[in-house]
C-alpha cells in the first residue's frame, strides 16, 4: 500500500525470495497511499473490503517508516525532520541524512 523507493525494480509476479531482499532495502517516501495502485485512495479501499468481502483490515509498518527507512530524498524526510526538536539529536540526525544523500543510498 505504501509509497516506496524500491531498491531495485521487480518484475510482476516475483517470487518471495525475490522480493524479500529488495523490501528489506527500499525506503518510504511518502505516508499516504500509493496514489498509482490506489487511485480513489486508502479509505476507498479499506471500506470496500469492510463493505463488500466483510474483511477486518489493519496496516502494518516498521517504526523507521519502512525496512530501510525514510527515503531521505522524499518530502516526508523533509517534514518529519522539522518535527524533531533543536537539540544535538536532530543535528546528528540531518548530518547523517546529508551522508546519505551524498553516498546515494
Amino acid at each position: 500500500w505504501a509509497q516506496i523507493r524500491w531498491s531495485k525494480k521487480l518484475k510482476k509476479g516475483a517470487s518471495h525470495g525475490e522480493m524479500f531482499p529488495v523490501m528489506h532495502a527500499s525506503s518510504l517516501q511518502n505516508f499516504e497511499a500509493d496514489a498509482a495502485r490506489f487511485p480513489q485512495g486508502l479509505k476507498h479501499t479499506v471500506e470496500m473490503m469492510k463493505n463488500e468481502f466483510g474483511m477486518m483490515v489493519g496496516i502494518w509498518h516498521p517504526v523507521t517508516g519502512y525496512w530501510a527507512g525514510i527515503d531521505p530524498d522524499s518530502s516526508l524526510a523533509k517534514e518529519q525532520l522539522k518535527q524533531l526538536p533543536d537539540n544535538e539529536y536532530r543535528k546528528q540526525l540531518e548530518d547523517l541524512t546529508d551522508c546519505l544523500i551524498e553516498r546515494d543510498l
